[in-house]
């Protein structure tokens, strides 16, 4: 973990990738399922090496859900043979013993599994899926005996705003995993938040406290994986003042859809498709028109002041990642 980690962060750029958009959850503010299409896993794996050549050296699978997407092992394997870091988003309902190995086997770095509230009813309401918070802590479990580290991903809404230390003590002990959250956030160029977003979204001023109490969390000693540099540019954004750090989004971050078209982020136009892609298309925006996290924390990391502010997190995750054995 520690020998990738470092790889990575001497070959920085970050490509967020849906493999599938089919998924088993019905989530409040996603809409995804009701267009399924799947990746062409050989087409993918052959520009893989463009993304490498272009100094790409992580690479998130996300969906949908996708653990549902049947060759989701042999794009892990292909990006590790490469020397690629790879983390893999999942829901957490659909794990099996039998993939948990697969995806060990396959080299994976990091799993991030989504958790929504300590109150498994809360939870279950909102992804539509019984008894989810007992799934999880299986699915946990089950990364966890073969070796991989886990992280949480907790999408801040409506729902479980309010209680967000209760959430972050459920990840950190029940769970006994780090936490991480992303804010709500709509996308012109992938189907989610396009007909649930009223449902879940919380105002600039509500976002602002959150955060402000999730930094205290993590100044407390709570396990959090978000940096703190991220959070505070964060509240800078949120009240109208200059970040320290514009989006490189397009530079140095990348999104691909199922169709291997490659964007700058969910809400810009197409740059290329994978077959057509080298350094040559990539341009820096800078961007300040979203503060979507998936885009704006690893940008911190792409100038002196951010690699910095990177160091201290990185030394507490570490610290963690020791206790957890997997470094």
């Amino acid at each position: 973990m520690l020998a990738d980690t470092l790889n990575y962060l001497r070959n920085p750029n970050f490509a967020l990738v849906t493999v599938t958009t089919a998924c088993n959850c019905r989530c409040l503010a996603c809409d995804a399922w009701r267009e399924p299409k799947d990746i062409d896993a050989q087409r993918f794996v052959s520009g893989l090496q463009r993304l490498k050549d272009a100094g790409f050296g992580l690479v998130e699978f996300t969906g949908g859900e996708p653990t549902l997407f049947k060759d989701l092992p042999y794009l892990v394997s292909s990006a590790r043979a490469l020397g690629l870091f790879v983390q893999v988003m999942t829901n957490g309902t659909t794990m099996t013993p039998e993939l948990a190995a697969s995806l060990a086997k396959a080299g994976t770095n990091l799993v991030n599994v989504s958790v929504d509230h300590y109150d498994d009813s809360i939870a279950s309401e909102y992804r539509s899926f019984r008894n989810i918070n007992s799934r999880l802590e299986r699915t946990v479990s089950l990364l966890k005996q073969h070796g991989l580290f886990v992280s949480s991903t907790t999408l801040i809404t409506r729902q479980n705003c309010e209680d967000i230390e209760k959430v972050i003590e459920y990840v950190n002990d029940s769970l006994g995993i780090t936490f991480a959250f992303c804010p709500p956030a709509s996308a012109d160029f992938l189907a989610f938040g396009k007909t649930g977003l009223d449902k879940v979204d919380v105002s600039r001023e509500k976002l602002v406290e959150i955060y402000e109490r999730i930094l205290r969390a993590k100044r407390s000693g709570a396990r959090i994986f978000n940096t703190t540099a991220y959070i505070r540019d964060s509240i800078r954004w949120l009240k109208g003042r200059k970040v320290r750090y514009l989006c490189k989004a397009g530079k140095n971050i990348l999104y691909v859809n199922t169709e291997l078209d490659v964007f700058p982020c969910f809400r810009k136009q197409k740059i290329c498709s994978l077959e057509e892609f080298s350094s040559a298309v990539l341009k820096d925006l800078k961007c300040n028109e979203c503060n979507l996290e998936c885009f704006r924390e690893p940008t911190i990391y792409y100038s002196l002041r951010g690699k910095l502010e990177y160091m201290a997190d990185l030394r507490a995750l570490f610290d963690y990642a020791r206790s957890a054995r997997v470094i």
